[in-house]
């Protein structure tokens, strides 16, 4: 297994992630932020309308997993600032 460079060590988690899962986080809090009504779900069928996403080509349950872990992360690093 290659080793991690030492710059990266000190990056968080969440930036490391992938894009398409990040994407999808920016999608879903903006339009949540902008919207509050708009539920999770609602603005996860947004964003795979808004980039032709299929549900086999980026699965609801997966995307919706995916933001719940990345807002989890993004909570966590703003309480430990």
């Amino acid at each position: 297994m290659r080793k991690e460079k030492p710059f990266k060590t000190v990056i968080p988690k969440l930036y490391k992630r992938a894009a398409e899962d990040l994407l999808l986080y920016a999608y879903v809090t903006g339009v949540q932020r902008a919207l509050p009504d708009v539920s999770t779900k609602k603005a996860i069928e947004l964003f795979m309308k808004e980039f032709d996403l299929s549900e086999s080509d980026y699965p609801y349950n997966c995307a919706y997993t995916t933001f719940g872990r990345i807002r989890k992360e993004h909570y966590v690093l703003q309480k430990s600032q």
